[in-house]
């Protein structure tokens, strides 16, 4: 934990279980609350929606350890160091959070809490396979 601390500068793989759990901070928790609604509301399966609000809440944990005040000052810089925290995971927990925190993005461009949206960029896609990292995020369009 304090190598993650001292590369990414904030606390990774900590330990969020049931008896520890992350706590949202009173800026997030109402846009966290938001977007859960959006997820119970959707057709996505439940292990899905649990997926997806884990992961945007690890997301936000993410910005509150890096003092961003709020959803519209997250650039395309901050994603690609959150992706950064996921290296040395298996490639399908990086796959299922590059999913979540896009999915958690869409969401935030969708209802205009962020005026762009970054998504997942590859330079060669059979490359993501072999890497334990995914590339980049840039912008839409």
């Amino acid at each position: 934990m304090l190598e993650d601390y001292s590369l990414h500068r904030v606390l990774t793989r900590r330990y969020y279980a049931s008896k520890n759990p992350l706590t949202l901070d009173d800026r997030f928790e109402p846009l966290f609350n938001e977007y859960a609604d959006f997820l119970d509301s959707s057709d996505l399966s439940e292990s899905t929606v649990n997926h997806y609000k884990r992961i945007s809440i690890v997301f936000l944990d993410y910005l509150v350890q890096r003092k961003i005040s709020s959803v519209d000052h997250v650039t395309m810089d901050i994603c690609n160091s959150y992706l950064k925290t996921l290296a040395g995971y298996s490639f399908k927990t990086v796959e299922q959070n590059v999913c979540g925190v896009r999915h958690f993005l869409r969401f935030l461009h969708s209802s205009g809490k962020i005026s762009i949206y970054y998504l997942l960029c590859r330079k060669n896609p059979y490359a993501f396979y072999f890497q334990k990292c995914p590339d980049t995020f840039c912008l839409a369009g």
